[in-house]
């Protein structure tokens, strides 16, 4: 059990700690060799370890092996960070070839990504950061909101069909469409913060086209991403939050909100397009204004 804590607990930190430079722009050997320089959980895993104890959530078994990891975590530490550059050079040599051409691809984009970024006026990276920020709080209301509904679904659906009558089928489907009704407005921001993140990767790569003479691609996934719906976005990725989200409705009830939503996205867009015909029809002449200009 120590070793398993210890484990989880070293791949896990390694990964969000390396993770966390190359979304920073930072190179993937430095951010393995800042990783590994983390990997030691600290006196605080003592005090969090036994309170859980003292509440009674854990038993002693874990406690001790708890206890065991961090002090394990303790004493590798030092070799950790000493062989961290041996263990990554020999990682890179060992990659199969295919799995390090990917990603070095990957790595490529993030730096042509930024690169686009960058070539934008100070001004727009600001707004670009915010949004960003604003995307990062709009994914986490997203998973907020999945919490909430995988708790308190069976217990709407006991409590509404002992209040008003019914089955737990309609029930059921009743909540998820109020789930899928209240995920609308967060994946609306979401999807409108990600376009104008799109925008602004356009708008980078227009201007080191510019300064480099060159014309820009009008093929890239940047722009066919902007030219998707953002309601039909909405639909596609709110229905399929639902449907990943576990919860105790069954797949079925899930295809048919999923089919009612459809029907709905496709009157929309048929309404949408009547009332655009509607508006591009020709304005009646006045009959006044016709009479007038026989006479004259």
């Amino acid at each position: 059990m120590i070793v398993i804590f210890y484990l989880l607990f070293a791949v896990m930190k390694i990964s969000t700690v390396f993770l966390a430079y190359w979304v920073g722009g930072e190179t993937c050997r430095n951010g393995f060799l800042s990783a590994t320089g983390l990997v030691a959980m600290g006196e605080f895993a003592f005090i969090i370890a036994l309170e859980a104890l003292e509440f009674g959530v854990v038993d002693n078994a874990f406690y001790t092996s708890v206890i065991g990891a961090a002090l394990v975590s303790m004493v590798t530490l030092p070799f950790l960070t000493r062989y961290a550059d041996r263990m990554w050079d020999g990682a890179v040599r060992r990659c199969p070839k295919p799995v390090y051409t990917a990603c070095c691809n990957v790595n490529a984009s993030r730096d042509r990504l930024y690169t686009r970024v960058l070539a934008t006026s100070t001004k727009s990276r600001k707004t670009l950061y915010r949004s960003m920020t604003r995307t990062y709080i709009n994914i986490l209301l997203i998973v907020l909101v999945q919490i909430v509904f995988h708790f308190i679904t069976p217990m709407a659906v006991e409590w509404l069909t002992a209040s008003f009558g019914g089955n737990d089928i309609i029930w059921s489907i009743t909540m998820l469409f109020v789930n899928f009704a209240i995920l609308l407005m967060p994946i609306y921001h979401l999807v409108n913060n990600v376009k104008f993140l799109d925008e602004m990767v356009i708008s980078g790569a227009r201007h080191i086209a510019k300064l480099e003479g060159q014309t820009e691609e009008a093929g890239t996934v940047y722009h066919r991403f902007l030219e998707v719906n953002t309601y039909l976005m909405m639909i596609v990725i709110d229905a399929v939050v639902i449907i990943v989200t576990p919860n105790s409705v069954g797949l079925w009830l899930h295809l048919v909100m999923l089919a009612v939503a459809v029907v709905v996205l496709f009157a929309y867009y048929y309404k949408k397009k009547r009332d655009n015909r509607a508006g591009h029809l020709p304005e009646p002449e006045d009959e006044s204004e016709e009479s007038e200009e026989d006479e004259h």
